[in-house]
C-alpha cells in the first residue's frame, strides 16, 4: 500500500506534468529517474548547505534536473514542477479526505 502511495504521489504526477508540457521524454522510467535525480541533488544540498534550507533553493533547482532528465528548456521544467506540486497536494488532500485513518500528515506551515 505505501508503495502505490509512494508511485500515485511522486511518479505520476511528473509524467502527467510533464505530458503537459511537451517534454520528449515522458515515461515512467523517466519519471522516476527523474525524482530519484531531485531527491538526491537534494539531499546532497541539505548535508552539504544545512543553512540553505528553504522551499525557495527547491523550487528553481529542482527543474534544472527535470530539464537534463526529460529533456525540455528550463520554463518548461518550471512548468512541470508547478504541475506536480498542485497535483500532489490535491491528491494527497484527497487522501485525506476519502481514508483519513491513512496516516498521511500533510500540513503547510506558513
Amino acid at each position: 500500500m505505501e508503495l502505490l502511495i509512494f508511485i500515485a504521489l511522486l511518479i505520476v504526477p511528473v509524467k502527467i506534468a510533464a505530458t503537459l508540457v511537451g517534454a520528449e521524454r515522458t515515461g515512467y522510467l523517466y519519471s522516476t529517474f527523474a525524482i530519484l535525480g531531485v531527491i538526491s541533488f537534494e539531499l546532497a544540498r541539505y548535508n552539504y548547505f544545512p543553512q540553505l534550507n528553504f522551499w525557495g533553493i527547491s523550487f528553481f533547482t529542482g527543474p534544472v534536473i527535470y530539464m537534463l532528465v526529460l529533456g525540455t528548456n528550463y520554463i518548461r521544467a518550471l512548468g512541470i514542477t508547478v504541475i506536480q506540486i498542485v497535483i500532489m497536494v490535491s491528491v494527497m488532500l484527497l487522501l485525506n479526505v476519502i481514508y483519513p485513518d491513512l496516516g498521511l500528515e500533510f500540513s503547510i506551515n506558513i
